[in-house]
This record gives structure tokens, C-alpha cells and sequence, in this order.
């Protein structure tokens, strides 16, 4: 089984759009466990995609999330939801 822990720490509105990649990383992948440590943990409450055993150190990859896709946001056909999904792809 696959674990990965997920970090990012910055406001709340960015937290918000992570819930996003995370619901379509478990949706694709249903075997990854996931948890995740941000500056918004309320978020995260109640959330059935993460599996709160899951640990920095337990990990098998722990990634600090960004959303490079946000450089691009003049150009291209992405809502801000997408960053943070094209950076796990």
C-alpha cells in the first residue's frame, strides 16, 4: 500500500482547492492512502479521502504541494482548482 503525506501552508483558500486534487487523486487511485498537514487543518475535518495513520515518517513520499499552473493563468483554459491536481499528475 501506497502512502503519501501531503503539506502546504498557505491560506485557507489555496487549503480549499487542494481538497480538490486530493478527492481526484483517491477518486483515480482508491488503494493510495493519503494524509495531509496544512495551515487550514479544519478543512480537512471529516474528510473521507484521508487516512489519518498516514505520517511524515510512515510515509513512502511526503510532497510539499504547489500549484505551477498558476503561472500560466493568462493563458491557458484552467480554473485554480486544476493547480494543485496538474502538480500531482
Amino acid at each position: 500500500m501506497f502512502r503519501l503525506f501531503l503539506t502546504q501552508n498557505q491560506s485557507p483558500g489555496d487549503i480549499l482547492m487542494m481538497t480538490a486534487a486530493v478527492r481526484d487523486l483517491k477518486h483515480r487511485k482508491p488503494d493510495i492512502l493519503i494524509n495531509c498537514q496544512t495551515s487550514a487543518q479544519q478543512l480537512w475535518e471529516n474528510n473521507p479521502n484521508l487516512d489519518l495513520s498516514v505520517n511524515k515518517n510512515n510515509a513512502n513520499l511526503v510532497l510539499d504541494m504547489h500549484y505551477p499552473l498558476i503561472n500560466n493563468s493568462t493563458r491557458g483554459a484552467y480554473h485554480f482548482i486544476h493547480g494543485f491536481r496538474k502538480y500531482l499528475e
